[in-house]
């Protein structure tokens, strides 16, 4: 996150790669970090979706190519520093799986200490990406000392927001959503926010795959298939709610149903058929005549 930039940044530059000079003089260090690539080199910070997409592909591009080239070389000595901000715990146990295929040792240090916000990025953003964070954690981590905590009225914004799950959700009459204002501030491990590339004041959501794959679906969530909201939080676009299949959502683990025990029930123009806990629609389609013709 933003206010971990200063540590993280230090970490990568200085530590571990010193650590390695200092045993191996020929090493060679790739660092990985979009932050970086967005930097000019005057060191001006220029963010945007697309300057992010484009450094997002080149860093996939150089770890790729620094992988292949560890097989390659297996005598070789590399150290590749991969220091994004917001990375998606799957994608670090993918990253973590690729360099150890390719014959690297691993490492995870998870910093969280806090700094002056260098980019601007708002504090709700901030605080939602440090809960993120803790809630999403890497086997075998290595966590870094705190001596930098949050402030006090940080600390105490981040109690709210972890009470937040806690609480019945609130609905926007205005806006006829329950996907409101302090839906999105304190609730945003749920849920991707995607920034339109043409239009960058509009936001896609969508429930996160964690709440598809833990059931957890909320009446806000429902609504995230695709909505659209502007800078304002206000809806642009609304989809349609999100639907289930027939008792979806109730029948986990439960063994499939015996095909001979059906019963007939009524269909849309032919017949349909019920089985316990799954529902089969079978719809007779008739060819239309073939018209004779005369010789």
């Amino acid at each position: 996150m933003d206010t971990k930039v200063r540590e993280k940044s230090t970490f990568a530059e200085q530590k571990k790669p010193l650590n390695l000079k200092a045993k191996y003089r020929d090493a060679e260090i790739v660092r990985i970090e979009n932050d970086l690539f967005m930097t000019d080199e005057n060191g001006v910070y220029r963010w945007s979706g697309e300057a992010v997409d484009k450094a997002q592909k080149r860093g996939n591009a150089l770890i790729t190519e620094t992988l292949k080239i560890g097989r390659q070389n297996p005598n070789r000595n590399i150290l590749i520093i991969h220091s994004n901000t917001n990375q998606k715990a799957s994608r670090c146990r993918h990253l973590l799986d690729l360099a150890k295929k390719s014959g690297f040792e691993t490492e995870i240090y998870r910093m969280h200490n806090f700094y002056p916000n260098l980019h601007g990025v708002k504090e709700h953003d901030v605080l939602a990406a440090y809960i993120k964070l803790n809630q999403n954690r890497v086997a075998n981590e290595t966590t870094s000392k705190l001596y930098s905590p949050p402030a006090r009225n940080s600390w105490k914004k981040i109690k709210q927001m972890q009470a937040f799950e806690q609480q019945p959700l609130s609905f926007d009459e205005a806006q006829q959503t329950f996907v409101t204002e302090n839906y999105l501030q304190h609730g945003s491990r749920n849920f991707t926010a995607k920034a339109s590339k043409r239009y960058p004041e509009l936001r896609v959501l969508k429930y996160a795959r964690s709440v598809f794959y833990d059931n957890r679906f909320d009446d806000a969530l429902l609504e995230m298939r695709g909505l659209i909201i502007d800078a304002h939080n206000r809806i642009i676009v609304r989809p349609f709610k999100k639907v289930f299949n027939y008792s979806e959502r109730i029948a986990e683990r439960q063994p499939l149903p015996d095909p001979r025990r059906r019963r007939a029930i009524g269909g849309c123009g032919g017949k349909s058929e019920r089985l316990p806990r799954l529902l089969h629609f079978r719809l007779a389609f008739r060819r239309p005549p073939v018209p004779r013709r005369g010789v």
